[in-house]
């Protein structure tokens, strides 16, 4: 069985982490979730290896071997840097396209997340249970005054978090802010 000293792990996740800018604890969170850091993993679907790639995606990162903890932490970091580029820094949606995929990230930014998304976002954050998006970010329908954040209030937050987290947004509570949607 092919596993890691979760030392061992922790250190080299960490340093792809900062070699693809990611927030610290992305990567390693993520081995732990995809395969309880089991090299051979293989998922009902055919995901393979610690970060648990499928053959396209694997072969798409240039991962030969998904067994093999280095290369695939690599792939995985910029598996997620490049989803966090295409998801405006919200690391929710880039998280939920990992898992599922991007229909699973476009459910997600609807309200409407798959039960799979919001059991691997749950995990993420540490068994914060997952909550999607309040209607009024995914219906149009307006709420009454103070049942809600005003646009001002909500992009100073994003600034804030922004600022925090290196431009990593990490709630989809900005999600219209981020797509401009």
């Amino acid at each position: 069985m092919a596993t890691i000293d979760l030392n061992q792990a922790s250190a080299i996740t960490d340093a792809k982490e900062k070699e693809y800018g990611l927030p610290p604890g992305t990567l390693f969170k993520i081995g732990g979730i995809e395969s309880s850091f089991n090299g051979n993993a293989v998922s009902p679907k055919g995901a393979l290896g610690y970060f648990q790639f499928m053959p396209e995606t694997a072969r798409a990162y240039g991962l030969t071997d998904p067994s093999n903890f280095e290369m695939s932490a690599d792939a995985a970091g910029r598996y997620m840097r490049d989803n966090l580029k295409k998801y405006g820094g919200n690391i929710d949606l880039s998280l939920a396209d990992y898992n599922g995929g991007p229909k699973a990230a476009a459910a997600l930014a609807k309200g409407r997340p798959r039960a799979e998304t919001k059991d691997y976002l749950t995990k993420f954050h540490g068994g914060k249970q997952y909550s999607p998006l309040p209607a009024q970010f995914t219906t149009g329908v307006s709420q009454a005054t103070g049942d809600s954040p005003s646009a001002g209030e909500l992009l100073r937050q994003r600034q804030i978090n922004s600022a925090r987290y290196d431009g990593v947004v990490n709630s989809t509570a900005s999600v219209d802010i981020v797509t401009g949607k």
